[in-house]
């Protein structure tokens, strides 16, 4: 299976769909960190957010489709790194 990380094994104990609804995805997990960084003067107030989503770059399934014999993943949101800035007066 092209761009996936489970080996052709563990679609090997899957490849046999007899009906609807007759397949488990395997478990969908991810690490998101975030950092805030906050500092007040007299009347302001101003943050940093440092954020990272799948940060270990897991290509989680969205879904599965079969073309031909074997089973296609779809996978969105690798990992996505953010930076935000507020100011309050």
């Amino acid at each position: 299976m092209e761009g996936s990380r489970y080996g052709a094994e563990w679609f090997a104990k899957r490849s046999l769909i007899n009906s609807v609804n007759n397949y488990q995805m395997p478990a969908f997990h991810n690490l998101n960190l975030s950092y805030r960084i906050e500092r007040q003067s007299a009347s302001k107030t101003y943050a940093w957010n440092f954020s990272v989503y799948n940060v270990y770059n897991r290509l989680n399934p969205r879904y599965y489709y079969k073309q031909g014999d074997k089973m296609k993943q779809i996978t969105i949101f690798p990992v996505i790194p953010s930076v935000s800035f507020s100011y309050k007066w």
